[in-house]
């Protein structure tokens, strides 16, 4: 049986891993997945952190982070950028 979207972001415990799992979730989506679509639908705003502070521009487009990265994109595909490069949008 395949796990759940919620098992699988359950199990991120990196950035990369929730990039990855995110990723699955959209190419789920596309491909007419309604459980995929309303699951990223619901939880977008829930997606955990792994570390470091709040981005200094706010969280607008930031979905993630940790110490030296984050997770950005206004909708998929989304990316991971280091800080240092991040300005917000």
């Amino acid at each position: 049986m395949m796990a759940t979207y919620d098992e699988m972001l359950a199990e991120c415990v990196s950035l990369d891993d929730l990039l990855e799992m995110l990723t699955a979730v959209e190419a789920d989506a596309a491909a007419g997945d309604d459980e995929a679509e309303h699951w990223a639908d619901r939880r977008m705003s829930e997606l955990p952190t792994f570390g470091g502070p709040e981005p200094p521009t706010g969280t607008w487009e930031v979905w993630s982070w940790d110490e030296e990265r984050l997770l950005v994109g206004e909708c998929a595909p989304f990316q991971i950028v280091p800080r240092s490069e991040w300005t917000g949008r």
